[in-house]
C-alpha cells in the first residue's frame, strides 16, 4: 500500500512538476515521501529479521526442553520396569529386559543430543565484597533515603528557599522609642 501511495505521488510530481507554485511542492513532497518509504520499509525488514532471529534462537531451547522431558519420562519408565523385574516370571524377564535396554539407549541418545545443542544458558551469580565483608553487611543502615541533601558544612541546598524566620522579640505597634540614648522608654500615650 505504501508503495502504491508513493507511486501516485511520484506520478503527480512528474505530471505536474512543471506548474509554477505547486510543481516544486509536489517534487519536494515526492522526495520526502520516498525517503519516508525507504525508512519505513527498512524498519519493517529489520523487525522481520529480528523476529526470525528470535524464532531461530527459541528452537534449540524448545528442543532442549523436550529432550529433558523425554529423559525424565524414560528414566521413570526404567525404574518402574526394574521394579517389575523382581516380580515377573522368568519367561517374561527377557522381554522386560529388552524394554529396559531400549529405554536406556533412548536416554543415552537424548543426553547426547542435549549436550550437542549450542545455545546453553549459563547463570552467573556474583557477590560483592568490601574488605572481605559482604556489601549488604557493610552498608546496612547507611543507605541513602530521599529528601533534600545539605552541603558538607550544613545548610540548605542552593536554589531552595530557606525556611521563614520568626522574630526573636515582638514589638508593640504603639511602642515608641526615644532618640536620646539612655532615656527611659515610654509605652504609649
Amino acid at each position: 500500500m505504501i508503495t502504491g501511495l508513493g507511486a501516485v505521488l511520484h506520478a503527480a510530481a512528474t505530471a505536474f512538476g512543471w506548474i509554477p507554485g505547486i510543481g516544486g511542492k509536489l517534487k519536494s513532497a515526492d522526495k520526502s515521501f520516498q525517503s519516508f518509504k525507504e525508512s519505513y520499509l527498512s524498519g519493517l525488514q529489520t523487525a522481520e529479521d529480528k523476529a526470525r532471529g528470535f524464532a531461530e534462537s527459541v528452537v534449540p531451547k524448545l528442543s532442549a526442553g523436550k529432550l529433558k522431558l523425554n529423559i525424565e519420562n524414560w528414566q521413570s519408565q526404567i525404574e518402574t520396569a526394574k521394579a517389575k523385574m523382581k516380580t515377573v516370571p522368568p519367561s517374561k524377564r527377557a522381554k522386560l529386559q529388552a524394554t529396559i535396554d531400549d529405554l536406556q539407549a533412548k536416554v543415552s541418545k537424548a543426553k547426547g543430543a542435549l549436550a550437542s545443542i549450542q545455545d546453553k544458558t549459563v547463570t552467573v551469580t556474583t557477590f560483592l565484597t568490601y574488605k572481605g565483608k559482604s556489601m549488604a553487611a557493610v552498608s546496612a543502615g547507611r543507605m541513602a533515603t530521599g529528601g533534600p541533601v545539605g552541603f558538607p558544612g550544613g545548610g540548605a541546598v542552593r536554589g531552595r528557599a530557606p525556611p521563614p524566620r520568626t522574630a526573636s522579640r515582638r514589638c508593640s505597634p504603639t511602642a515608641s522609642t526615644s532618640s536620646t540614648p539612655g532615656a527611659p522608654r515610654s509605652t504609649g500615650p
